[in-house]
């Protein structure tokens, strides 16, 4: 449970600002739109490198000093931006001394940066804990605690918006990440205090986490998995020197890399219904203000649900069979999404079914992690899992980027093969839009990263 409000905060908590801050630009500094847009997109694309750079230092340094850099850099720099614009009136010797503090919008843009940063380090160390505190239960633990991380990215938001109403401060977000954060980080202290004195006095060495390692490592050859058919490795000993160099290195750097391409169009598919949301009214669709939320929220739920069943897949079938037909699935709402677009009729349940599919993205994490997490000696973990985490999460800057641009001319220049265009109408001005490439441009890229990873892992 400290690990699930560990990765509540620090991924629930970046995507949730991810989605959050360019409203919040447009509203309290007065940027438009567009800016705004390319403030959150700058805010999400440098956490994908430092979730790296956090695996890296928590096989160096240990995955629980990098916890503590995390709670106590993000609560600092919450506290500055949780403090509410002030009108400051003292009595002075001789009268009144008024003055003003509020954080302006470069101090707040390092802020966002700094707290980016530290949460990015934080998404890789929690990561880390899992395969040493629960080295037979990597799937399942690493499941939940991916399930309620993937919750925080949809809860966030609405509480948000709720904290706006009720209290009326803008900064009031910034007052429940701050609240979340110093929970955490005391909860994390006496936890870790408590378990010194009373059962692992070896626990004060940092380093790797050795001291469960030594405890409570689980028999080696535990990624092998019962030998269920010629696929199945019928050795696995990461942490033997001589069979990793020999043998083990190649294979767990080809399944790295195999299954983090895969992870990355999983990201892709699980976020860009998001970018069609907003741009349905704009080509004819009828649809209110609380049918766009829902649709724009509906993946983000999914994908938190279904990761209550994607950490029991791997243990059952293994790394190849999951990771592969978990991308092929993705398949069917990028060809739904291809069609449906088109069509302005399309019914909104239809869509709202087509949303929660697009989740199946989300749900691939839980399963995909835990299988790479098998492969590398324990380590070099904290580096491989960031790697993949890392370079995965670039799937919702590649939306955020390339979305805009695919949408705006004909795939293949043939209307009867990849239907024709919308008229996208935004004020007074209107263009020609074929928002269908915004999946159909992926559809190649799963059918190969499924087919590769059936072949070759």
């Amino acid at each position: 449970w400290r690990f699930s409000l560990y990765y509540f905060f620090v991924f629930g908590g970046f995507v949730a600002l991810a989605l959050w801050l360019p409203h919040y630009y447009v509203d309290v500094y007065g940027l438009d739109i567009v800016k705004a847009g390319w403030l959150g997109a700058a805010y999400s694309i440098p956490g994908s490198l430092f979730r790296i750079l956090g695996g890296k230092l928590s096989d160096t340094y240990g995955a629980r000093r990098v916890m503590y850099w995390t709670f106590a850099g993000s609560s600092v720099a919450l506290f500055f931006l949780a403090y509410p614009a002030t009108h400051y009136v003292v009595n002075g010797i001789d009268g009144p001394i008024e003055f003003d503090i509020a954080v302006g919008f470069l101090p707040f843009m390092v802020l966002t940066f700094v707290l980016g940063f530290f949460m990015s380090l934080g998404k890789a160390a929690v990561y880390k804990h899992i395969p040493v505190y629960y080295p037979g239960r990597v799937g399942a633990v690493g499941g939940i605690v991916g399930l309620i991380g993937g919750l925080g990215g949809f809860i966030l938001p609405i509480a948000f918006g709720y904290l706006n109403d009720v209290i009326g401060i803008w900064t009031s977000c910034f007052m429940l990440l701050f609240l979340i954060s110093t929970i955490s980080l005391v909860w994390m202290h006496f936890a870790i205090r408590e378990m010194e004195k009373n059962s692992h006095p070896e626990l004060r060495r940092p380093h790797d986490l050795p001291e469960l390692a030594s405890t409570r490592l689980a028999p080696s050859g535990e990624a092998g998995l019962a030998a269920k058919g010629a696929s199945y490795l019928q050795r696995w000993e990461p942490e033997n020197e001589a069979f990793w160099n020999d043998t083990g290195k190649g294979i767990a750097y080809r399944t790295l890399i195999i299954t983090t391409l895969n992870l990355t169009m999983a990201f892709i598919l699980w976020f860009v219904v998001s970018a069609l949301v907003v741009r349905l009214p704009q080509i004819g669709f009828k649809l209110s203000t609380g049918q766009l939320f829902w649709l724009a929220a509906m993946p983000g739920l999914a994908g938190g649900s279904l990761r209550l069943i994607h950490m029991f897949l791997t243990p059952m079938y293994g790394t190849r069979t999951v990771v592969s037909l978990s991308t092929l699935s993705l398949l069917i709402p990028a060809v739904g999404w291809f069609y449906a677009v088109q069509d302005i009729n399309t019914p909104y349940w239809w869509l709202m079914f087509l949303a929660f599919l697009a989740g199946l993205g989300g749900g691939n994490f839980s399963s995909f992690m835990p299988s790479t997490s098998l492969f590398f000696p324990k380590r070099m973990q904290g580096t491989a899992l960031a790697i993949q985490a890392g370079i995965g999460n670039f799937g919702v800057s590649v939306v955020q980027f390339l979305t805009p641009w695919v949408i705006s001319f004909a795939l293949m220049g043939s209307a009867a093969f990849m239907g024709g265009s919308q008229t996208l109408t935004k004020g007074a001005v209107t263009s020609q839009v074929w928002l269908q490439n915004a999946t159909a441009i992926y559809i190649p890229f799963i059918v190969v990263f499924g087919i590769t990873g059936w072949l070759m892992l």
